[in-house]
């Protein structure tokens, strides 16, 4: 059995190249109006000052901790599948 996982979403900015790494992040939260008492402000994040080397080894990372993010969940979901599978087997035989 095979699944695909993608994994994406403001945690993990699409960079496509080191120099968009260089480029500011707007981060948004969605506004809580269950809650009053909570006001979320959105966030620009952006690295300042790192070398190109240090931003090609950011990309690497990040991209790296997606893609195991991603296998983690794969491998996770087959196993709870099968697991599922196992178990309405041996209720009925």
């Amino acid at each position: 059995m095979s699944i695909q996982v993608e994994v994406f979403g403001d945690a993990f900015p699409r960079r496509m190249s080191t120099f968009e790494v260089y480029c500011p992040n707007m981060v948004r939260f969605l506004d809580n109006r269950d809650n009053n008492n909570i006001e979320h402000l959105d966030v620009v994040a952006t690295w300042k000052g790192i070398s190109h080397e240090q931003a090609v080894e950011l990309l690497f990372w990040e991209r790296a901790f997606q893609k195991s993010l991603e296998s983690l969940i794969e491998e996770t979901l087959v196993a709870d599948f099968v697991q599922a599978e196992l178990d309405a087997g041996a209720k009925f035989p």
